[in-house]
């Protein structure tokens, strides 16, 4: 078999790193770079093959790197759009949670919220679809199993005015994240991913 490659490209006071690793098929060729995260806790995953639906049916061929979060859990990184001929697209993954009574613990208490929500408001709506429905049960239930990768969190990727302005200031600067450059496709269309 060939080598392994990782980078860390941010380590956060909580112990959160993100970055980007070597995918390698079976016959050892390379695949390209995929973003990462990593805690202690939770161990490594691949930020892409936690998207719900898959990647492809959200609009994207792959999310390349992982560069930094913030507060609110929010990451920033460049993937590629299914659409685009060439270079890479800017995302923010957006966490969301199934903690519908805001006790910072996805349990039981929950699912009553849930229920006193559904078909009616959108007061237990994980996946901010604008509804509470099966969907965010499911998303819930997820979050409740043992073994979950993402004990009280899932995220929503999504092309960010804040990521785009950022790319903007960048590019004007003459920098560029890692040395990729952007096409003018991949910097003005996106789709929304789920992330579960």
């Amino acid at each position: 078999m060939g080598y392994a490659y990782s980078s860390v490209a941010y380590l956060g006071e909580d112990g959160l790193a993100l970055g980007t690793y070597t995918l390698f098929d079976a016959f050892d060729n390379v695949l390209g770079e995929r973003a990462f995260s990593f805690t202690v806790a939770d161990g490594l995953h691949d930020l892409g093959l936690l998207i719900e639906d898959g990647l492809t049916a959200s609009g994207w061929d792959y999310l390349a790197d992982a560069i930094r979060t913030n507060s609110s859990g929010q990451i920033l990184g460049q993937g590629k759009l299914t659409s685009q001929a060439d270079g890479q697209m800017s995302y923010l993954l957006t966490p969301v949670s199934a903690d519908f009574n805001g006790d910072e613990v996805v349990n039981g208490g929950d699912l009553d919220e849930w229920e006193a929500a559904y078909g009616v408001d959108d007061g237990a709506d994980a996946n901010h679809d604008g509804v509470s429905d099966g969907r965010d049960f499911l998303i819930w239930q997820r979050q409740t199993s043992p073994g979950s990768p993402l004990a009280a969190s899932e995220a929503v990727p999504e092309p960010s005015a804040f990521a785009l302005y950022l790319l903007a200031v960048v590019g004007l600067t003459g920098s560029s994240f890692r040395g990729r450059p952007s096409s003018p496709q991949a910097t003005r269309r996106g789709e929304n991913l789920a992330w579960t």
